[in-house]
């Protein structure tokens, strides 16, 4: 899988240098497999 690497939109993040297709929102609560 192939990613670019991108700035967040406005409200949005990802921590770490990783696959995710989307950063995540700051305003959603986290899901069962995420640690807040």
């Amino acid at each position: 899988l192939d990613t670019i690497c991108a700035s967040c939109e406005s409200s949005t993040y990802t921590q770490l240098w990783n696959l995710v297709t989307a950063c995540f929102s700051c305003n959603s609560r986290c899901s069962s497999d995420q640690v807040e």
